[in-house]
Order: C-alpha cells, then structure tokens, then sequence
C-alpha cells in the first residue's frame, strides 16, 4: 500500500491523499494490515493516522493480560469533531469468556473517567505484533467487545445487550 501512495504523490503531491486497504467492499483492519496512511501534502510527509492526529497510545501489563489504550479522534474537518478510546485487552492463551468479559470490564471501568466513549476488545496472541493476534470469539455470537457510552454512562456487551450503568 505504501508504494501504490508513494506512486500518487508523484503523479501529484500537490494534494493530501489518504491509502486504505480493501478487500472487496470491506476496509481491511488490524490485524489485517497495520492501518491507513497519509500524505500530508504541506510537509510532504507520508504518516501513519497515529501520527497524523498525533494518537497517543499506552501500552501496560497485568499479570493476566497486556493492556493497548488508544486515543482516537474524527480526521481534521469532519464535524462534528469527537473523541474516544479505543482499549485492546491482549492474553497470550485464550481465557475463559467470564474472565475475558471481565477483564475488559476492568480496564473500562479504569478510564471511565475520562468522558470519552470507550470500546475494548478481547484479543489472543501475540501482544507485540498487531498480524499475530486475533479477536476472541464470543460462542453465542461475534466477538468478545464492550463498549462504554459516556453520554448515558451505560455499558453494552456486544451490540445492545445491557451490561451496567456505571457511576
């Protein structure tokens, strides 16, 4: 993908262009690919989005999981403009799904405070390498993910299954 970007600039680097990948109709996520880049034509700069919204990414252990927290925004001009967290929970071996629910649960209830909208997903793998883990499954359906809405404060476990309420 960075080729084909570096072939566009010099067509025309005279404009910022963003590369995605796709397989058919679907942007390809991590663990796919490691994400978009940019070509930010005033510095003649290609960036990764971390560092083109200049992301902040915190990266911490437990003695059952590792911890990957990052911070997310919209791209410059959309509006309206938002923010959120984005937290990865990554075990080396595959825990039960109680214990998966829980963790990321925890590590929601730690950021909470931060007004932000939250979503954390379980991972099994390799912590230090993004193509060598891959989403816990949920066996009644989907994956394992929480996502904490700071609005209502609510907690929802897939897509609308009500968890909590936290203070």
């Amino acid at each position: 993908m960075r080729v084909s970007l570096e072939q566009a600039v010099l067509i025309d680097g005279s404009c910022d262009i963003g590369a995605f990948a796709f397989e058919g109709d679907d942007t390809l996520r991590a663990p796919q690919f490691s994400g978009p880049l940019f070509y930010k034509a005033v510095a003649k700069q290609i960036l990764t989005k971390e560092a083109l919204d200049q992301t902040k990414t915190i990266q911490y252990e437990t003695p059952k999981y590792s911890v990957i927290v990052k911070d997310g925004k919209t791209l410059e001009g959309v509006k309206p403009a938002r923010r959120w967290l984005t937290i990865q929970v990554v075990f080396s071996e595959e825990p039960s799904v109680p214990d998966a629910y829980e963790a990321a649960m925890t590590e929601i209830k730690k950021t909470a405070n931060q007004g932000m909208d939250i979503t954390a997903y379980v991972y099994v793998g390799d912590k230090d390498k993004v193509t060598a883990r891959s989403q816990m499954k949920d066996p009644t359906g989907g994956c394992v993910f929480m996502r904490y809405d700071n609005a209502n404060r609510k907690v929802m476990k897939k897509v609308d299954e009500y968890v909590t309420t936290l203070p």
